[in-house]
């Protein structure tokens, strides 16, 4: 219990330091990967855009129910049970972190073929990480406080972005209530459009370099 502590101690400190948040800031600048190359810098913004549109995550539509009803649950046991079940809600933000980082974040296209929005995956995986020493060291406190009522006004916004009222294959709206178990937001942080790539960053016109 004390070498917890103790590294929990070492990790805040960590965090508190300007130089960890300056890496976060260099990580936004690591390219994305693609297994046949593309033209560096002239494509960039078209292998992520490809790596999200058409990432893994799209082709297992059996897990959008499972991340909606989860979370419910868990909401409710915290509401219910408080503390007593901030460690299985602690593995849950971080197993579905791992699955944003290889989910959401990497696809095969006949253009790239395999694509990786890299820095997605890199900053996913280490949230992914925090969540996971959290569930070890269980810092967080689901306690109730006494809280003005008119801090609650975040809570429409949430019960909204959780519904995600939008078709995630034509980007439009959609609100049909069904959506709340079913659709993608559980599983993502977005739905991305899968139609033709036609708002992609368009080139520069500076050399180019091949990038594999």
């Amino acid at each position: 219990m004390r070498d917890l502590e103790k590294n929990q101690s070492k990790l805040e400190q960590i965090t508190r330091k300007w130089w960890f948040f300056g890496l976060f800031f260099f990580i936004q600048f690591i390219p994305p990967y693609a297994s046949k190359g593309y033209k560096f810098p002239d494509e960039w913004g078209d292998v992520i855009m490809h790596a999200l549109r058409y990432a893994f995550i799209y082709s297992y539509s059996w897990l959008f129910p499972i991340f909606k009803i989860i979370p419910m649950i868990l909401v409710i046991g915290i509401i219910v049970f408080r503390n007593k079940v901030t460690r299985l809600f602690n593995i849950y933000i971080a197993l579905s972190y791992v699955l944003f980082a290889f989910g959401q974040s990497i696809a095969v296209t006949e253009k790239y073929g395999m694509a990786v929005c890299t820095i997605n995956v890199i900053i996913f995986l280490i949230i992914a990480a925090f969540w996971a020493w959290e569930a070890i060291v269980v810092q967080n406190d689901f306690k109730p406080d006494r809280i003005a009522l008119w801090r609650y006004w975040v809570i429409p916004l949430l019960l909204l972005a959780f519904w995600y009222p939008v078709d995630f294959r034509t980007a439009k709206p959609d609100l049909n209530p069904v959506h709340l178990f079913t659709n993608v937001a559980g599983v993502t942080f977005r739905g991305i459009r899968r139609n033709k790539l036609n708002d992609c960053l368009p080139c520069t016109g500076r050399k180019s370099t091949k990038l594999h």
